[in-house]
């Protein structure tokens, strides 16, 4: 008998672990913040589809590869395709954007993790997604922002 007792106080013990566990993961995980996502670059009326082919209007926008660095996996790799345009402005940059910058002699895609001015003027930080690398960058660095994956 005391053994049953033992056993349900246990099982009891258990059921009411696992059901705070459950109420206070659902409760943290509300307080974890958003990761900012690219912007919208393309709108829907910019956009046709076919049973035959997707057509894109879109001006000024060129075909890129990339180098196998890992530095921005899962989002895109050697094998990813994908369609830059070069932005206008800073004011068109946005926190979460993957652009293509000019770092030294060699063109780097990373996303942007923020934006700020200092004695300089407009910069944003940018970070790959699949590295622990920041760099502070002007807007003249900018050669474009992704703005289609193809994979």
């Amino acid at each position: 008998m005391d053994k049953l007792i033992l056993f349900c106080l246990i099982l009891s013990a258990g059921l009411l672990f696992l059901f705070f566990m459950s109420y206070v993961n659902a409760d943290f995980l509300s307080f974890i913040k958003e990761k900012a996502s690219p912007s919208d670059w393309i709108s829907e009326e910019q956009i046709e589809v076919f049973s035959d082919k997707i057509i894109i209007h879109l001006k000024n926008g060129r075909l890129t590869k990339y180098s196998n660095t890992n530095s921005m996996d899962p989002v895109l790799d050697y094998r990813a395709n994908s369609i830059e345009i070069k932005p206008k402005s800073n004011s068109e940059i946005s926190v979460g954007d993957i652009i293509a910058y000019s770092s030294g002699n060699e063109i780097i895609v990373h996303r942007v993790t923020d934006i700020g001015k200092d004695e300089k003027g407009w910069f944003c930080k940018v970070k790959g997604d699949n590295s622990s690398f920041k760099e502070k960058i002007r807007f003249s660095q900018i050669v474009g922002v992704v703005v289609i994956i193809i994979y």
